[in-house]
């Protein structure tokens, strides 16, 4: 374990740096402590890659529970985490925003593949936190953890890429039970933010994104977006995405922001940068106001549009869907439709990628969102892989195209 302050308390189970060339493979940091940053590793300009790792019952007082990565001159290239396992890791020992990335803390070029992160928990970010750099996350799950913001991942400052990625049952809480400060108890599964210390902004692309039954107290209950007032604008372009039982449990607040707003997303628009959602289903989002999403210019002035097109709300009252709060919002596209069986949205056996195939959110064949003219650009692809062709289906799936509308 590492104790102390300065370079003394980094890296509970290992410390490196300046290092061109390190390979780890088939490892446990396991139980190791920190008391600043690191509490599995602690990475600071090393070229490090990791394969088959687990990273489990960590703990450190400030950034990365499980394992704190910094880029310097010998980062020339995009680390690797393969096959990871961030496990019941903490970081943090207050509510600080310095603690932060409860299983992982990235502020070096990074690609993560094919790792989970469960029941990890921090003050800020419980899975992952990206800061200030361009990272990716392809096949990867993010189950169970728990933060004040970012209860799955909080990307800030940075570019973001997000392939085949699942959110399910993450949490964003305010501490102590305080209901009253909206900046806490944001985006359950994702958050979104930029910094303007470091006048930097964040941009994430995201396709084929599940957000499953996550919380958030305050508003965004599966994703958050949210914009600083000034020249900062963050954007986001995400496809294929399914929002189902997602919710925010704190009452609609009007004097507070959008507190209690968007069960599924709340999107600050103040900015200048695109934010798309295209593509995509929602259904069974709930906020005590019963608000889907909340669209909501935060500058009080001329907001950016919001993009939904080609996505489904599943609701029996449209206007509860899409909440325009203080916003005069145009671009947006949205319909209802007639699903397969949407009391069983992802099968038997419950909420899994496997599971997509027989999810009841596909379009029955008599809806009439079926095998229309694509809205430009058409996704190539649908959640599950299969090619969208020249008549698309709205929503995150693609039906059989040989079937018309009935």
């Amino acid at each position: 374990n590492a104790s102390g302050e300065a370079q003394q308390g980094r890296g509970g189970g290992l410390w490196a740096s300046g290092f061109t060339n390190i390979s780890l493979t088939n490892l446990v940091f396991r139980a190791n402590s920190a008391a600043y940053h690191g509490g599995g590793v602690y990475s600071l300009n090393n070229l490090i890659d990791f394969e088959n790792c687990r990273f489990e019952l960590n703990r450190s007082h400030r950034l990365g529970g499980g394992l704190a990565l910094y880029g310097g001159n010998n980062v020339t290239r995009q680390l690797q985490v393969n096959n990871a396992v961030f496990e019941n890791n903490q970081s943090g020992s207050s509510a600080d925003y310095g603690n932060s990335g409860g299983g992982l803390y990235l502020s070096a070029n990074t690609r993560v593949e094919n790792s989970r992160f469960e029941g990890n928990i921090s003050y800020y970010a419980g899975g992952a936190l990206v800061y200030a750099t361009s990272s990716a996350f392809y096949n990867s799950q993010f189950i169970n953890n728990q933060a004040i913001n970012g209860g799955g991942l909080l990307v800030e400052a940075s570019q973001a890429t997000l392939e085949n990625i699942l959110f399910d049952k993450n949490q964003a809480l305010e501490p102590n039970g305080n209901m009253n400060d909206m900046n806490r108890g944001t985006g359950g599964g994702l958050l979104i933010l930029s910094n303007p210390i470091e006048n930097l902004a964040s941009q994430v692309t995201a396709n084929r994104v599940i957000f499953n039954q996550n919380t958030a107290t305050s508003y965004g209950g599966a994703l958050s977006l949210s914009y600083d007032n000034g020249t900062l604008s963050n954007a986001l372009n995400l496809t294929n995405g399914v929002f189902v039982g997602n919710q925010v449990t704190a009452s609609a607040d009007v004097s507070n922001g959008y507190r209690g707003q968007g069960g599924a997303m709340a999107l600050s628009t103040g900015g200048t940068q695109p934010i798309r959602v295209r593509y995509s289903t929602f259904s069974n989002n709930t906020t005590p106001n019963s608000t889907d999403v909340n669209i909501y210019d935060s500058t009080g002035g001329s907001p950016n549009p919001v993009d939904l097109g080609g996505s489904i709300f599943h609701a029996t009252d449209l206007p509860g869907d899409i909440s325009l709060f203080d916003s005069t919002q145009t671009g947006v596209d949205i319909d209802s439709s007639n699903f397969v069986d949407v009391t069983m949205p992802f099968g038997v056996t419950g909420m899994a990628f496997w599971d997509l195939a027989q999810a009841g959110l596909r379009l029955s064949n008599g809806s009439g969102m079926r095998l229309l003219a694509g809205l430009t650009p058409v996704p190539g692809t649908d959640v599950l892989g299969n090619a969208r062709g020249l008549s698309t289906d709205w929503g995150a799936y693609q039906g059989d195209n040989t079937l018309p509308p009935s």
